[in-house]
């Protein structure tokens, strides 16, 4: 049986995957902006989430992290959202999915959907222990925990399906572009 090599990201190694990453950076500051602009219910589609975890699942775990760190920071300083009260959590999370999601591809090679499932689970766990310890919440916590994360709740199952879909597809696309 031949051993599988492959990798299953691109590393960070060259100008032209930094030209992607940075290419995630400005999708992350695109969607959430078209999802303000069209009056998308952002809670429940959580538009920047898709884009961390999907340059996660190219750009392993340094890209992840690297989008993840930067994209909030970078939506706020041009459009204002997240609000810089919400900032600081929501980086926190972002970062989470994507540091965790590219940990478990490029490092453990687990399946993309395992990757995504994993990362929503932790990120929004460090969304809620922050929001517990600085008590940023109004009312019982769990009442409020619940009502934040349901309306994401769908958009999670189509990320743990679509996106290691996507990222194939993307991976796909620019292999065939180096071999050519």
């Amino acid at each position: 049986m031949k051993q599988n090599t492959q990798t299953l990201t691109i590393p960070l190694r060259s100008w032209d995957a930094w030209l992607g990453e940075i290419g995630f950076w400005a999708l992350a500051i695109v969607v959430p902006l078209m999802g303000h602009l069209f009056h998308w219910n952002v809670r429940a589609v959580l538009p920047m989430h898709w884009v961390i975890m999907l340059a996660a699942l190219v750009y392993g775990r340094m890209g992840g992290f690297a989008a993840g760190l930067v994209s909030p920071l970078l939506n706020t300083l041009l459009t204002g959202m997240p609000a810089p009260a919400m900032l600081l959590p929501m980086t926190l999370e972002i970062t989470t999915y994507g540091f965790v999601t590219g940990t478990l591809r490029e490092k453990l090679r687990w399946h993309g959907s395992f990757c995504v499932l994993f990362a929503i689970i932790a990120g929004r766990s460090v969304f809620l222990v922050y929001h517990l310890l600085f008590r940023t919440y109004q009312g019982d916590f769990l009442v409020w925990a619940w009502k934040t994360l349901q309306p994401g709740l769908f958009a999670a199952l189509l990320q743990v399906i679509l996106l290691p879909l996507m990222a194939y597809l993307i991976l796909k696309l620019l292999n065939n572009k180096s071999h050519a």
